[in-house]
């Protein structure tokens, strides 16, 4: 598997609001090899296939902070559009058999509605602790998570030309 991605945003700042509409491109190639099981007549073959698979996003995120407290509340909302071969598949055939078959998984929606809303809370300028659920939305397909996570920044400091920076 191989995989490529680009974003370009830029963040407009206001007193305790801010706002980034951004672009994402993501490219994808999926590369599976050959099998063979063992088992006479019934084993399973599967063929070698490649596949390509891109989406464009397009995207507002937006975050304010909650009153004097250093509790942000993150946002975004935003349109999903994927191209290049959207219904993953391979080619199987039994061992003693000469027929092959297409395996299909489910397609993948050309286009989503994308959205996020979580709320952080800064408990140091090194250490952000969230919560947030996400969702990708389309014709066919609902996908949604609920994420907990722990952001940790490490500083380093070095010596150059006899100044300390961090």
């Amino acid at each position: 598997m191989a995989q490529a991605f680009a974003e370009l945003g830029y963040p407009f700042t206001y007193e305790r609001f801010a706002i980034e509409p951004f672009a994402q491109l993501a490219l994808l190639r999926v590369s599976s090899g050959s099998d063979v099981e063992q088992g006479g007549a019934a084993a399973r073959c599967v063929f070698p296939g490649d596949q390509n698979h891109g989406f464009t996003t397009l995207v507002l995120r937006a975050e304010a902070q909650l009153g004097t407290m250093p509790l942000f509340a993150p946002s975004l909302l935003g349109w999903r559009y994927g191209f290049g071969d959207l219904t993953p598949n391979t080619v199987t055939a039994f061992g003693a058999g000469t027929v092959s078959a297409g395996v299909y998984a489910a397609a993948i929606d050309r286009n989503a509605l994308v959205a996020e809303a979580g709320l952080d809370w800064r408990a140091h300028a090194s250490t952000t602790f969230g919560i947030s659920h996400s969702a990708a939305m389309g014709e066919r397909t609902r996908d949604q998570a609920r994420k907990g996570r722990l952001d940790v920044r490490l500083r380093r400091r070095s010596q150059v030309s006899g100044d300390l920076r961090a």
